[in-house]
């Protein structure tokens, strides 16, 4: 397999996702100030990511004290981060939002290379984050008022620290990281939030003691992040609802 051979340093690399991703953002902000494109807001985002942003910025809540829905149907990551950008933007703060998704790819692609580096070689890395900072759905996604850029995110840094955690001997304070990260990830979008189960099941069954203590640790960053919203939901909606009630948004 063909992977390129360059002589330049880790941050050489680094740099030139950077430059890239500025590239990126520079050409939408021109396109938008010239009407040919502008951030897409769906349905899911007109309907519950907007409004619960809007609703965290102006009154600290995570939804209307009458609006089920709204405090139920996604997951509580995602809108704390576009309210994030409200408070930073104002009003543009929609194309801030498309600068840190923008902005999160890089790292990404930052991710992708630290890894390809590690596991085979400094060319293969850079290759990887340069294919992901041009690769035409990730582009588009980023320029969306959806959850998928930053869970992307989270959960490429998650899998870039359960390897590094599965490859070394006494890995107790990344292991546990590890299951912050991927709790928060769960919080962002709820795929994972059954990974705790195989995590038990995988503590249970695998006959290498470092490993079991290497899953249970991640099985309690991952529930020391989800418990708080789940008890929260016993609690106001008084329903045992452990992220979401779905997984459209």
């Amino acid at each position: 397999m063909f992977t390129p051979r360059f002589a330049f340093r880790r941050r050489d690399a680094i740099r030139s996702f950077a430059v890239i991703t500025l590239c990126k953002v520079a050409l939408f902000l021109v396109l938008a100030k010239s009407g040919y494109v502008e951030p897409y807001v769906g349905g899911s985002a007109a309907n519950y990511y907007l409004p619960t942003a809007a609703s965290i910025v102006s009154t600290g809540a995570i939804g209307d004290a009458d609006t089920l829905a709204r405090r139920t149907k996604i997951s509580p990551g995602y809108p704390t981060f576009v309210a994030l950008t409200e408070w930073i933007g104002g009003r543009w703060y929609l194309f801030v939002l498309v600068a840190a998704q923008m902005a999160l790819d890089c790292g990404v692609a930052i991710l992708l290379f630290l890894l390809g580096s590690w596991e085979t070689s400094v060319g293969a890395g850079w290759l990887a984050g340069v294919l992901w900072l041009v690769f035409p759905p990730a582009v588009v996604i980023s320029t969306w008022v959806a959850s998928e850029t930053l869970a992307t995110a989270l959960l490429t840094l998650s899998i870039v620290m359960l390897i590094r955690s599965l490859s070394r001997q006494r890995a107790v304070a990344s292991s546990f990281a590890t299951g912050i990260s991927l709790g928060i990830t769960t919080l962002v979008r709820a795929t994972t939030q059954l990974l705790p189960v195989v995590l038990l099941v995988l503590s249970a069954v695998d006959p290498r003691q470092r490993r079991r203590l290497t899953y249970l640790l991640i099985f309690a960053g991952m529930c020391l992040m989800i418990a708080p919203w789940t008890l929260r939901n016993l609690y106001v909606v008084r329903e045992p609802i452990i992220i979401q009630t779905g997984y459209g948004p």
